[in-house]
This record gives structure tokens, sequence and C-alpha cells, in this order.
């Protein structure tokens, strides 16, 4: 391999006779005026200072003996410190430019060598000729060379390390690919650290997805839930397919260091999916997806140790293979899978009653169905008290989710105390006015008299009011509320989760239903000049009754996670936090985070009355960014309390209003390009 000087040292390039006007647009790039980037390794020392020149660099061979390295401008004598948080580590194998990371501009990496022998290389791409890049060393105590090459990995410029940080700024003579090479000068252990920054360069748009294929650990099904994850070793890439929209692949690492980062590599893909990182007890720490144009490398924080599961799911339902790589020094592989495990679960009939409840596990996907339209399903959930129960009724792509929409659905799931529920409870009979037969016992004779009927349907004793002092909550769609509820389960034992249908409702929202009917026969006696006279006429009474509507024997799915959160994250201490609290103020109601569509946005509401209904008008809405949930306790606390809209159905867990708080659900109205929302239900939580 030749060397040659094709990257021209800005410093040199302006002592060439250029133009004026060029080259104040550069020496602009280097003081500061229009800078290329900014300050590269937060926390590191004379990294900060004006470069006034560039690297000489009289590249000799590929052992980089011979090189004169000239820096010029303000540097620190101090060796120079490093931000981890900030660090994107290498991707091993990439000790040649076939298997060279990717590298995101502006971005801090850093690796360690593995032998004397061992090689780094890392790759780009220049939009233009004469792109400009910076390159920025922080002062080191290990001796380590980089050196930069093009596309013919011919070495373009060669920086030795020094105990001092360095920054220097290179003209790319051509548009295409160019490397970062990395090589030891002292053997194995030593650590490096980088930074390329560019307006005119970016991360390379050549995919190593076949690569990865190829060197891949293939999934291993049945592993659609967190019981059967597939252990995966870290540093070698991962890849598999999802068969349906419906169909999630799970994989389980272990992470041995409190507070340590992870990197996922993801090449350019023939579909986009996505990617979830939860901790052992199923919460969503990040979410990323890939890409069908460019690379993407993600980096997240651990916080604990444990196992952590990797979650792919399709966005756009293609059965293309997936394939990552997932890197960490704290990562190891997981326990051994159990094959076995139950990770779609169904109910078990019959489970009518407490005693024959069907078992729920956390985080499971229970599918049931109401075989007729009186049938109820009962599940029993243990916990260990002190914690939030979510439970969504048939979630995301869930084959049922056509049949939930605004004031329908065939489902009315109920969550109540263990300690307090009971058989009586769930089939309580309640009377209602009816015609009953006579003496005779036949019905529609003239004995027939008024009288009342027993009727038990859970849903009826719901609207009476018989199961509030066991029920903690309920998912009714006839109201057109969320989907979703969130429940604290204050001690430890068990809880119940109830599924029925719903009933009809009259015009002032009453699911007992009237008509008048005769019933029976009425005497009448009159008086005349002949004497009295007595006539027979039907009877009319007022009957109630019951429609079972709407009804659906098709499967539903109910998926229920106990959080791990305690209750105290929703109702303890929020009046200090307003950042991550809805609160209402001087008539606004502040939403500090509503997740719509994938994004988070803070929202402020106007709250007035028209027509003796609660409105609200929304008056601003700023972005904040994408949904990516961390996994830091104060984050998880915000998380708890996030907003959502969907559809048009706004769900807000947590408000604070006169030293109270509620949960809440809006129905979403557009009306002369302005955004309302109507009160449909407020639940006092404390």
């Amino acid at each position: 391999m030749k060397s040659k000087l094709s990257a021209i040292p800005v410093g040199l390039f302006l002592s060439m006779g250029i133009c004026p006007n060029l080259q104040a647009d550069l020496l602009d790039n280097l003081i500061g005026n229009n800078p290329i980037a900014g300050e590269p390794f937060p926390g590191s020392s004379g990294l900060g200072g004006n470069t006034s020149g560039g690297t000489n660099s009289n590249a000799g061979s590929d052992s980089n003996t011979g090189s004169d390295n000239n820096q010029q401008g303000d540097t620190n004598t101090n060796t120079g410190t490093v931000d981890n948080s900030n660090i994107i580590s290498e991707l091993e194998p990439n000790d040649n430019p076939d298997s060279a990371t990717a590298l995101q501009p502006g971005s801090i990496y850093g690796g360690r060598f593995q032998s004397s022998q061992d090689q780094d290389w890392f790759h780009f791409q220049a939009n233009s000729s004469n792109s400009i890049i910076e390159v920025s060393v922080p002062g080191s105590e290990n001796a380590w060379t980089l050196s930069l090459l093009d596309g013919d990995e011919d070495i373009l410029a060669v920086i030795p390390s020094q105990n001092k940080d360095q920054k220097a700024f290179f003209v790319l003579p051509k548009r295409g690919d160019y490397f970062i090479r990395l090589t030891s000068d002292d053997g194995a252990g030593g650590t490096y650290y980088f930074s390329v920054s560019g307006e005119q360069i970016q991360i390379p748009l050549t995919s190593r997805y076949d690569d990865f294929i190829q060197q891949s650990q293939y999934e291993v099904e049945p592993n659609n839930h967190i019981a059967a994850a597939v252990p995966i070793e870290p540093g070698i890439p991962v890849s598999g397919q999802l068969f349906s929209l419906e169909d999630e692949d799970w994989f389980a690492l272990q992470n041995t260091q409190p507070d340590s980062l992870v990197n996922i590599e993801i090449p350019v893909s023939p579909s986009v999916w996505q990617i979830a990182i939860l901790d052992e007890s199923g919460n969503v720490l990040e979410v990323r997806e890939s890409s069908t144009e460019q690379e993407r490398l993600y980096t997240s924080r651990l916080e604990k140790t444990g196992t952590f599961y990797i979650v792919i799911s399709t966005v756009d339902d293609s059965r293309d293979n997936y394939t990552f790589n997932i890197t960490g020094d704290a990562l190891q592989g997981s326990i051994e899978r159990n094959p076995n495990a139950n990770f779609h679960d169904v109910e078990i009939e019959f489970n009518d009653t407490l005693a024959q409840a069907s078992a729920l596990n956390s985080a499971v996907r229970i599918f049931g169905q109401l075989m007729t339209s009186s049938d109820i399903d009962i599940y029993r959930l243990e916990s260990g008290g002190d914690e939030i129960l979510s439970v969504d009724l048939c979630p995301g792509n869930a084959a049922c989710s056509g049949q939930m929409s605004d004031n329908k659905g065939p489902w009315v799931v109920y969550i109540f105390d263990g300690a307090k529920v009971n058989e009586d409870m769930l089939h309580m009979d309640v009377p209602l006015a009816t015609c009953l037969p006579g003496s005779d016992g036949i019905p529609g004779t003239d004995d027939d008299l008024p009288g009342m009927a027993m009727w038990s349907h859970l849903y009826l004793s719901l609207n009476k009011g018989l199961l509030d002092d066991a029920l903690l909550g309920v998912i009714d769609p006839a109201f057109g509320v969320s989907g979703k509820v969130e429940v604290g389960l204050k001690d430890p034992g068990d809880y119940y989760l109830v599924v029925s249908s719903p009933l009809k409702r009259n015009e002032s929202g009453s699911v007992i239903l009237e008509k008048q009917v005769e019933c029976g026969s009425e005497t009448s006696v009159t008086q005349t000049q002949q004497g009295t006279s007595t006539t027979k006429s039907a009877a009319k009474i007022t009957e109630e009754f019951l429609v079972i509507e709407p009804y659906s024997d098709d499967q539903y799915e109910l998926q229920v996670v106990q959080t791990s959160l305690t209750p105290s994250v929703s109702l303890m201490g929020v009046s200090k936090n307003a950042l991550s609290t809805a609160a209402v103020n001087d008539g606004i109601l502040i939403l500090p985070v509503v997740e719509k569509n994938g994004m988070e946005y803070r929202w402020e509401l106007r709250i007035y009355r028209e027509d003796g209904k609660l409105m609200y008008e929304l008056l601003e809405s700023e972005p904040i960014g994408t949904v990516v949930t961390a996994a830091d306790t104060d984050s998880l606390k915000k998380a708890a309390m996030r907003a959502t809209l969907e559809g048009h159905i706004l769900h807000v867990p947590v408000v604070e209003y006169n030293g109270h708080y509620y949960s809440a659900d809006l129905r979403m109205i557009e009306e002369n390009d302005k955004t309302l929302f109507e009160l449909i239900e407020a639940t006092l939580l404390n």
C-alpha cells in the first residue's frame, strides 16, 4: 500500500493562493464564526481552543513510521478527559475495511486494542469534493496512531497520539468513501478516543446487511414472549424473521455492571422494523427503528445489572430478515431459555367463578372468548403489592382492535381487589319491573299481575353501583374512553380481571330499558240509571328489561403488565415536580408530555364550559422529540404520568387540581381550524 498526501491540511491550503472569499469561508470555519461542529468531547480540556492550522502529515508507509505531524494552534498540554456517557464503542470485528464500523459524523468513538497487531477501522462518506472535516483527538497516555485513508485505502494523513489534545482540519479531495484506521504503538490493552465531523460527510450508505446475515446467530422459535427469549452473545450479529404484524421476537442478555453503555448497530435494511430494550420487569427503556436508506448506530445506558431484553417487531409488515449487532463492555450471554415457555396464553373454560379463574402472568398477552352473551371470563393475578398494574384491551395491532372504537366495543374489563370481591358480588340479582303470570300460571291472561323479575348481569351491577366496594378500575368502551387503564395494587395478594359483554343504553344513558306492555286486566265500575256497570280492560305497565349489545363471539386480547412502579410514582410528590405532572393553573390545563404518533409534545389547553359541558381548546403544542423512555427513576416517573392520544381519545393518567389527583379521558373534536376536547370521564384517584 502506498501513501500519498491527498487530504490537504487547511493550514497549507490557505497559503496556496486561493481566492479571498474561499479563504474567508475556511477561516470562519476554523475560528468558530461558522463552526463545523461544537466541542467534540464534553468535559475534556483544551479542545475548545481555536486552531489556526491543520495537521501537516507526510505519511510514510503502512507502519506509519517516519510521519511528520505538525499540529498548529492552541492545545492543552494536559491529558484530556472524556465524558464516557457520550462515547460510542467500536463494533468488533472491525479489523479491515470490509468490516469497518459505520462512523456517524460528530459522534465520539472509543475502543480498545485487543493485541499489538489489532487494527480498528471506521467508515464514512464525503458528499462532495473539497469537503472539510475536523478530526479531534484528546490527549492520551497510550501510544497509538490515527490514519485517514481514501476509498482505495491510500493513506492521506496520520495523527500520532500525544499527551495533549489535538484538533486538525482536512480537505477531502473527492466525493466517496473514506476510512479512519487506529493502530496500537505499545501493544494490547491501550484505549483510544476520537471524533470526526463535517457538514459534507455522512454515515456510509453502503450496507453490511449480507455480512451480518452470514455471521449471525439466528432466532429460535418460539420466542414471542419474555419467558421464551432466546439468549444471545454480545458482539455477534443476530438475525431473524417476523411472520405477521402481531409477531415479536425476544432476545435476552445479561448486564454485569450498573450504569453501563450498550451499542446497537443496524445495517441498511430492506424493510423498516422496530427494536426495543426492556428490563426484566418488562419496562420499555428505549425504542428505535431500522432504516432502508442508511445504517443506524444507537447507544443506550443500562442503569441496573441483571437480565435485559431486546424485542423486535415489524413496522411495515415485511417478511424480510432483520439483523442487528449489540455490544457493550459489561454485556454477556444470558441464561438458558425455556423452549416450553408460555408466551401467548388462553383462558381455560370454565372460568366464570373466582374458584375457577384462569391464572394470569405479567406481560403475557391473554386470548379469550365469551361463549354466550351472558358469559364472563375471570382471571387471577398475584401481586407483591405496592405497584401499578397496566391493562390494555385489544392493544396495538391485535386482531380485535378493529372492533374497538368510540362509544362501542363488545367487551368490558373490570379489575377487582381479591380481598374484597366475592362470588355473590359477581352474580348478583337485580330486580326489574315486569309482568308475571297469575294464579293460573299461564302468561298473557287476565290473571297476569305486575311484579319484579330478577336479572343478573355484571354490567348491570356495575351501573347500579353494586361493585364499587371491590372495583379498582374498569375499561368501558360505551363511554368512548381509552382502552387502557392503570390502577395501583396496594396490598400483596390476589387480584382479579373479569371480562363481560356490555348492555345497550337508552337515550338517557341507562342500561335499564323500558317499554309499555299489557299486563292482566283491570276492572272499572260505573254507575248508571239502570244500576252499576262493570267493565274489564287490559292493564298497562312499564316493563324494564335488558339488551346485551353489542356482543361478539370473536376472540379478545388483553395485555397485562405489572409495571413494578409503585403507586407513589403517580400520587406522591407530584406537586414538587410540575414538569412531569399535568396540572390546572389559572384556567389552563398544562400537559407537560403528550404522546402522539410516536412523538412527544408539550400542550396547553384552555378550559371553558359550553352548553353545560366541560371543554378544552388546544392553545399551544410544542414538539419535544421522539418517544424514548429512559431507565433512570426520574424518567420513569415522568413516563408514568405521560398523557397519550390514541385516535380521538386523550388519556391523562394523573392531573393535579386543587390538591386532588384525577385521571381523565377527553374526546378530540376538530372544529373551525381549532382542536377542541370534550371531557368524557374523570376519576378521583385519592
